[in-house]
């Protein structure tokens, strides 16, 4: 399996950003990144007790689309993927998918208002 990070143009990541990557995450253009966040298309470990020692037997694409806002201590997990224009509150946990001009927050994220 090939493993690929892609960055488009003009992303500015603050400090303390990892990407941990076992499939693919692309961060496409004009994305702003706060401090402290995190991006996994994995669970690095199957979360069946019985397998702890093997590897995620199902890594999932992260894609993050264009214009998208991510706050301080966000964490996004594998599977997600993040419209156009989204903005993601500070310290949310996001553990799925969502569409276009919608404003994000909280642990598990959910929408909180949309953008005109």
């Amino acid at each position: 399996m090939t493993t690929e990070i892609n960055f488009g143009n003009n992303i500015s990541i603050s400090n303390d950003f990892s990407i941990e990557a076992e499939k693919n995450v692309t961060i496409e253009d004009n994305v702003v990144i706060g401090f402290n966040c995190s991006i996994s298309d994995s669970n690095f470990h199957d979360l069946k007790s019985d397998n702890r020692q093997a590897s995620d037997p199902k890594p999932q694409a992260v894609l993050i689309k264009q214009n998208v806002f991510i706050g301080n201590n966000v964490t996004i997990l594998k599977g997600v993927s993040l419209g156009v224009n989204v903005v993601v509150g500070a310290c949310s946990v996001v553990t799925k998918s969502f569409p276009d001009n919608v404003i994000i927050a909280g642990n598990p994220a959910k929408i909180i208002n949309t953008l005109s």
